[in-house]
């Protein structure tokens, strides 16, 4: 999602990204990675992809890729691990604090795409 140039009292908090799951098993984390335009045109980006921060001193000291745990609940509330068949879809939610500066990421279930 870009926000480049917006206000950030008009940005949108949560975003959702439909994923749909290749294979079966348990989902234990999500792991993301970053870029920041540093201008209008987009030319000068900080990123912290794999690719964009090998060898590189800033990774390697302060920014890298994130990663979030996840868990599912029961229908008592109880925390348990986020298994997941073939083929099922899921949303990934990423939850931004107000001020943009923290963001929180966690995985629904969800219903396949309407085509």
């Amino acid at each position: 999602r870009r926000v480049h140039g917006e206000d950030p009292n008009s940005v949108s908090l949560t975003h959702r990204t439909l994923v749909q799951i290749e294979s079966s098993g348990t989902v234990h984390a999500v792991v993301l990675w970053w870029e920041a335009d540093l201008d209008a045109a987009g030319r000068i980006v900080l990123s912290t992809a794999v690719d964009a921060c090998r060898g590189n001193l800033a990774r390697d000291v302060h920014w890298g890729q994130a990663f979030q745990l996840v868990e599912d609940v029961d229908e008592d509330g109880t925390s348990v691990p986020f298994v997941v068949a073939a083929n099922e879809w899921v949303s990934v939610v990423v939850h931004l604090a107000p001020a943009l500066d923290e963001l929180q990421v966690s995985l629904e279930r969800a219903a396949p795409p309407q085509t």
